[in-house]
């Protein structure tokens, strides 16, 4: 190749060079980096959207929330660690039926444990609702629940 092909195949390697540092650093500079973006809780949009909660109502809920969020981290760090010795046991009975069965029922049992404390800590909601909210509460909480936020109909 003669001298002009290498200088254009340097240019354009330059070019390209340049044109990534100003990708990452556009791409660093719009991410927040140094600090987490709070999670958005769609039931307590929900409430104060929707149901018009007020600043009150949120405060309560704000409670009632992290006391349910400590609560289900316990069970969730206590099933973790059950786990561990289930799988044990499972390898060490050579996966027989009943090891499974064991396991599967243990599973199942948490699960309906947090199943049900989920719905509890649906109905403290609740009682959080004036009763001119109940109605609205009562008739859209699960659009929340099941559509991951979203609360139109469409």
């Amino acid at each position: 190749m003669n001298k002009s092909g290498n200088k254009s195949l340097i240019i354009i390697i330059i070019i390209l060079f340049i044109t990534n540092v100003v990708m990452v650093a556009l791409w660093w500079k719009s991410s927040d980096h140094d600090q987490p973006k709070p999670r958005k809780s769609r039931m307590a949009e929900y409430l104060k959207t929707d149901l018009g909660f007020s600043q009150q109502q949120m405060v309560l809920f704000d409670s009632i929330k992290a006391e349910h969020r400590t609560e289900a981290k316990r069970i969730f760090d206590g099933f973790r660690g059950a786990k561990d010795s289930i799988y044990k046991e499972i390898g060490a009975n050579e996966f027989a039926d009943s090891s499974l069965n064991a396991a599967a029922g243990y599973a199942a049992e948490k699960q309906l444990f947090l199943e049900k404390m989920m719905l509890e800590h649906l109905k403290e909601i609740r009682s959080l609702c004036t009763p001119g909210q109940l109605q609205k509460f009562d008739t859209g909480f699960y659009k929340i629940m099941m559509r991951g936020g979203k609360t139109s109909d469409k």
